[in-house]
């Protein structure tokens, strides 16, 4: 399962990311252990007012941590700020550019991929997380 964080700092690395959920995945004596699949992080920027937004995609394996994950670190801190947890969903075709009752506002948004650097001396890092970039 996707997982996406929202709203997170701009300079939030990969590996903020994976040590801000890292304990919500481990096993224990009556909890599944999970597997970070990969971490990708976005910035959103809406042409119309140029606000940038920063969100990470993780993916998280078996649902069930993933769903772990959300409940405990949904409106927790990360870096100072407060996040948004909640699970990913890839927009069907047909529903792109469909207007609600309300202001679709965000129809103008270009998303953009940020190269995060891994951090040297994070070694679990390295062994448990590799990037698919």
């Amino acid at each position: 399962m996707i997982v996406l964080l929202k709203n997170i700092h701009q300079d939030t690395l990969r590996s903020d990311i994976y040590k801000f959920i890292s304990p919500e995945i481990q096993g224990g004596l009556f909890r599944a252990k999970g597997e970070i699949k990969f971490i990708r992080i976005l910035a959103a920027k809406d042409s119309v007012n140029k606000l940038v937004e920063y969100h990470a995609l993780v993916s998280i394996e078996p649902a069930k941590v993933a769903l772990r994950v959300i409940n405990k670190l949904h409106a927790k801190h990360l870096k100072g700020k407060r996040i948004t947890v909640r699970e990913y969903r890839i927009r069907k075709q047909s529903n792109v550019g469909k207007v609600s009752h309300h202001h679709n506002h965000r129809r103008e948004m270009e998303v953009t991929e940020i190269e995060s650097p891994l951090v040297d001396g994070d070694r679990k890092f390295h062994k448990t997380y590799t990037s698919r970039f």
